[in-house]
């Protein structure tokens, strides 16, 4: 999943799924985007999408995480935060 991210080329292995599309790199597990990291005009961004919460879900977040952003998602009392202690609250934009 990682090379296919850094290597910008679609690949899919069981229930995970990237997706190339121009610019836009997507990240999809059972068909329901958790990740997208967009090489627009403004920058590299990583929008993550943690609507579906599952220990899956987080394994193939903290693994994108740690690779381009220095940070991970942990679980507290059934609630996730990212590493810097702030509450995922379903979304969130990293500058990368």
């Amino acid at each position: 999943m990682l090379d296919a991210i850094r290597t910008g080329k679609s690949w899919t292995c069981s229930n995970t799924r990237v997706d190339v599309c121009g610019d836009s790199v997507q990240v999809y597990l059972f068909n329901n985007l958790i990740c997208m990291i967009d090489n627009g005009l403004s920058g590299r961004e990583m929008y993550v999408k943690t609507t579906y919460k599952s220990a899956t879900t987080k394994s193939r977040l903290n693994a994108i995480l740690r690779a381009y952003c220095n940070t991970s998602i942990y679980q507290k009392d059934y609630i996730w935060y990212y590493s810097d202690n702030t509450y995922t609250n379903n979304a969130r934009t990293f500058f990368i």
